[in-house]
């Protein structure tokens, strides 16, 4: 493994929590490549892990989300904090919501 890949995981960090730092910067990444600002719209497209957690950053950086979800899974999920209700109904698995 290149040493610029290799983090030290932090006295007191579990490996599980360690373990959600890579995942969790994805996402961050993808939104600082947007180059958003306060008060703009974001879209995100799938509500997978790595979308939940960008629909999660993007709600504490004050910036307005709607996200599109790509399976009926997500339907079941869409009480996770943050989400709201369906924007219009479900339909052939796919669908919008206000987040």
């Amino acid at each position: 493994m290149p040493k610029n890949l290799a983090v030290k995981i932090p006295e007191g960090a579990s490996f599980e929590d360690a373990s959600c730092a890579t995942v969790g910067s994805i996402a961050l990444q993808g939104i600082r490549q947007c180059d958003l600002r306060l008060g703009e719209n974001a879209c995100v497209m799938g509500l997978g892990l790595l979308g939940l957690l960008a629909v999660q950053m993007l709600k504490a950086s004050g910036i307005r989300r709607v996200a599109k979800w790509l399976s009926i899974l997500v339907l079941m999920m869409q009480f996770l904090p943050g989400l709201k209700q369906p924007v219009e109904p479900f339909q052939k698995g796919m669908g919008w919501m206000r987040c």
